[in-house]
């Protein structure tokens, strides 16, 4: 299983990294290939995700484990997809779509792991949020249109 993991992790990154080179030459069969696999690597990360339920000596934490781990799940996928869509249509309205799906899917993890943090969850709460607000700031800077002076 550990090692399955590991072969997908490292496709993933190959895909990642090939994704940009071939930009410019992604072929509509391509770009759907990419969705495929992109859906089925959601599928199967949220079908491990659905193994995580604790036990009664675990009590609350087996459920947060798989909520965030389900965040996560999402995330990537999410992320994935804007990735794929930057591939193949390379605009800055889909480069700055990656750079928000990245930071949706961290404060969303961000959220959940707040979740577990029992009696400081609010202070955890405000230091994601203010984490995001950074990160959006961030993201629009980056993709924003440079002028020339």
């Amino acid at each position: 299983m550990i090692k399955f993991k590991v072969e997908a992790i490292a496709i993933a990154i190959g895909v990642a990294f090939s994704a940009g080179a071939t930009a410019q030459s992604m072929s509509k069969a391509e770009y759907k290939s990419g969705k495929d696999g992109i859906a089925a690597e959601y599928k199967s990360a949220k079908a491990d995700c659905a193994k995580m339920l604790g036990s009664g000596r675990d009590g609350n934490r087996g459920t947060i484990r798989r909520k965030i781990c389900e965040a996560e799940a999402k995330g990537k996928n999410e992320v994935a997809k804007a990735e794929l869509e930057a591939s193949y249509s390379p605009t800055n309205q889909n480069r700055h779509a990656v750079n928000i799906a990245k930071v949706k899917a961290d404060y969303s993890v961000a959220k959940q792991k707040c979740e577990a943090a029992d009696h400081v969850k609010q202070v955890c709460m405000e230091e994601a949020k203010a984490a995001q607000t950074r990160a959006m700031a961030d993201a629009e800077a980056s993709t924003a249109p440079t002028s020339k002076p």
